[in-house]
């Protein structure tokens, strides 16, 4: 199967910079529900997830490895430039919202735009 079916991801890692108090976590997982409501009123935004890492465990005796981190995924129409989807006013409004900055200082961002090649499936 080709990557036909597929969308672009604009994807946003928070690596936390230290182990978060409770109730940063808390209050940063509300907030993070609330801003996702926004995001999926963006022209071009067609789908959202959010993931965090397990950290580093073993299930069944594969080892998994690193600290905790979150994802957001954004799944993009591929009917719509990059550029024009995440310059749009209505991605603007989603992070002007005055509750987000505050949790700038617990976590070191990165964002990346990965383009779909494959997907295999049963």
């Amino acid at each position: 199967m080709n990557g036909k079916d597929l969308h672009p991801l604009f994807v946003v890692e928070f690596t936390p910079k230290k182990e978060l108090p409770r109730e940063v976590e808390d209050a940063f997982n509300k907030w993070y529900k609330k801003h996702f409501e926004l995001m999926l009123k963006v022209p071009g935004i067609v789908g959202a997830y959010r993931y965090v890492t397990a950290g580093s465990k073993t299930y069944a005796g594969t080892p998994t490895e690193g600290e905790k981190k979150y994802f957001a995924f954004y799944e993009l129409t591929d009917k719509d430039p990059i550029d024009k989807i995440l310059s749009s006013s209505e991605r603007t409004k989603a992070l002007q919202d005055p509750e987000f900055p505050p949790f700038l200082k617990y976590f070191d961002l990165k964002r990346y735009v990965y383009l779909p090649l494959y997907r295999a499936q049963r």
